[in-house]
């Protein structure tokens, strides 16, 4: 997916003591009413609270001079294809494939079909190399010791060109060792090892997971928090002490207390028992 800058986005690095997500949106149009639809099942009982919600009018949470902006409204032109940036190009084209998918289903031929023809298209190619020649990452070679040279105006073509050849011929591609290094854990003497791919490699991964991911978000869990875009662990944190604020969860308080008991019940919180 493209990418993705939260105001508040990151690992926790200090007590996850967040009280919600309310707060990075305060200056934003309010557009969601306190009406949650229908629950999803198969998840927790008490997650209907993070559904998504109807929308309100235009008007709700805006000020009186965004309103006076809005009369012109109608002279908005849809920018050209050419105008657009390849992030822009490509989220489209990917929000297409999600709604083929919701309409044909994920594992459909048509669907499979489109995204083998995004993956062999040209702009796909194009935005995967980008992704990879502007991390800091394309600096740090693999095991066959090749970085992405930036001062070279051919390394962009000649990558793109690499992952065509290997996409029309698949048989052709062996992926290269991962070369294993060792870094410090923070705090600790401790190390732990991290795997560097070669810059093809990694340009194939990221061209390949521009028409996987969008499908997977589509079928994830709604509760699931790690290693999403999109997300990050304040938003499970936060999404947590939503769920432990609706009525349900009083059946999860005794429901844990019953099978654990290690757990027992004070008000209306989880204690341990230090009982041994």
């Amino acid at each position: 997916m493209p990418g993705y800058s939260s105001q508040d986005g990151g690992k926790i690095a200090e007590q996850a003591n967040v009280g919600g997500n309310a707060p990075n949106i305060r200056d934003k149009a309010k557009t969601y009413s306190s009406i949650p639809k229908a629950p999803n099942h198969g998840v927790l009982p008490n997650s209907v609270c993070l559904n998504e919600t109807a929308l309100n009018s235009f008007a709700v949470g805006r000020k009186v001079q965004d309103l006076f902006g809005a009369r012109h409204v109608s002279s908005y032109t849809t920018p050209t294809p050419e105008e657009l940036s390849r992030e822009e190009r490509v989220e489209i084209k990917q929000k297409e494939l999600v709604q083929l998918a919701k309409l044909k289903g994920v594992y459909d031929n048509e669907v499979l079909n489109r995204q083998v023809l995004l993956v062999r298209s040209r702009l796909f190619r194009e935005y995967a190399t980008e992704l990879i020649s502007n991390k800091p990452g394309s600096q740090t070679p693999g095991i066959d010791k090749e970085i992405y040279e930036k001062d070279r105006e051919e390394s962009f073509e000649e990558l793109v060109e690499y992952l065509r050849t290997m996409i029309y011929h698949p048989n052709q591609y062996k992926a290269k060792a991962v070369k294993r290094v060792w870094i410090p854990k923070p705090g600790k003497d401790e190390k732990r090892p991290l795997g560097i791919p070669t810059v093809k490699d990694r340009a194939l991964q990221a061209l390949i997971n521009l028409i996987l991911v969008p499908l997977v978000e589509l079928t994830s869990d709604p509760n699931s928090y790690g290693f999403r875009p999109y997300r990050d662990c304040k938003m499970a944190v936060a999404a947590v002490r939503n769920q432990l604020k609706t009525v349900d969860v009083q059946k999860v308080r005794g429901s844990l207390s019953r099978r654990h008991k290690s757990v027992e019940q004070s008000g209306n919180f989880l204690i341990p028992n230090q009982e041994k």
